[in-house]
């Protein structure tokens, strides 16, 4: 009925729910209602089915899954595991809840066996946290959007998009919505839910039946998303870490071939150069500050050179050496050409 480590406990409910995410240090709780609660919507747009969402898919009344068993997967030193089976409408999910021994990140793994014809199948928590705004990532950057309908423009907000997190945050504390391939979001009235699957019978009337398998997750932080990881946690889901036998350990165990040291600057892409000529490195400011870092390599190169997005009108910034100070403004995208 729990997964708890030195940070979170996190316990459920009869129905599958997840009823609390108890952070141990500050002693609060990170639900105002139940979260991993998977609900199955109608879904009849007027025009465009495949691609249209309707808000008043709203006004209907959805099924919720039911809990076919639980039980506990793998509990080891360093994570314990719980699995779940649902079922819902003519479909079954399957999904492995984990927790790790040093993050507050509720890992949640689902395969669904998806059998529905214009459903939608959603998955909504009710976090505690009071805001008036939630922040989205967007490319390079993230962008905010009202969680109230006072305005027409809010009202046709229903559903919007985020790459790989949203996030409902006050000053000392949030709450994020991870995801590694899911995009579409309802943030509203202290409900935050992910569209998961759609059942269109047009153009394409066996369109995305099957199985299918994606991981989200809830990261419960202190402070706001601006002075939080939420946007490694999010890399990392996105990223996982690829293992590959070896038959001797290398002598050197550790190594990043460039590194940065500073906040809110992100290295997104290392790249051969078009030209052929050199690498280069794209970094951003990810959350909207003006900040300053360090850029090193572990390699010495014999000049840096800043371009734009189509690699053109160099600017020759710095000499040879393997350490560069660089200055971002608000969500400034810098392009680096590196001769090495």
């Amino acid at each position: 009925d729990f997964l708890e480590n030195k940070f979170i406990k996190v316990t459920f409910g009869k129905d599958g729910t997840i009823t609390s995410i108890f952070d141990k240090d500050s002693s609060r709780e990170f639900l105002a209602g139940p979260a991993n609660r998977f609900l199955l919507w109608e879904d009849y747009p007027n025009n465009w089915e495949a691609w249209d969402i309707n808000g008043f898919y709203r006004e209907t009344t959805p099924e919720q899954a039911v809990l076919e068993y639980r039980k506990v997967s793998y509990s080891g030193k360093y994570t314990a595991e719980i699995e779940q089976r649902f079922s819902i409408g003519n479909s079954i999910i399957e999904q492995k809840i984990r927790v790790t021994e040093d993050s507050r990140l509720v890992e949640i793994a689902n395969r669904v066996e998806w059998n529905e014809e214009r459903k939608m199948l959603r998955v909504q928590a009710e976090p505690a946290v009071t805001a008036s705004e939630a922040s989205y990532e967007i490319q390079y950057g993230t962008i905010k959007r009202s969680t109230h309908t006072n305005t027409s423009w809010d009202q046709a907000l229903f559903e919007v998009p985020a790459h790989r997190f949203a996030d409902l945050s006050q000053p000392d504390h949030g709450f994020a919505l991870l995801n590694d391939c899911k995009y579409g979001h309802y943030v509203r009235n202290g409900i935050m839910d992910l569209t998961l699957l759609r059942s269109p019978k047009h153009p394409d009337p066996a369109a995305d039946i099957g199985n299918h398998e994606f991981t989200f997750g809830y990261y419960p932080h202190k402070g706001d998303l601006v002075s939080s990881d939420v946007l490694e946690k999010a890399h990392e889901m996105n990223s996982p870490v690829y293992t590959a036998a070896v038959k001797e350990i290398p002598a050197e165990k550790v190594k990043s071939f460039f590194r940065i040291s500073g906040n809110h600057v992100k290295l997104e892409v290392i790249k051969k150069a078009e030209d052929g000529s050199g690498v280069i490195l794209r970094l951003y400011e990810t959350m909207g500050t003006d900040t300053e870092v360090t850029l090193y390599s572990a390699e010495h190169w014999k000049s840096v050179s800043e371009t734009d997005l189509m690699e053109d009108g160099e600017k020759k910034i710095a000499d040879e050496g393997n350490e560069l100070s660089l200055v971002f403004t608000p969500f400034e995208i810098k392009s680096l050409k590196l001769l090495v």
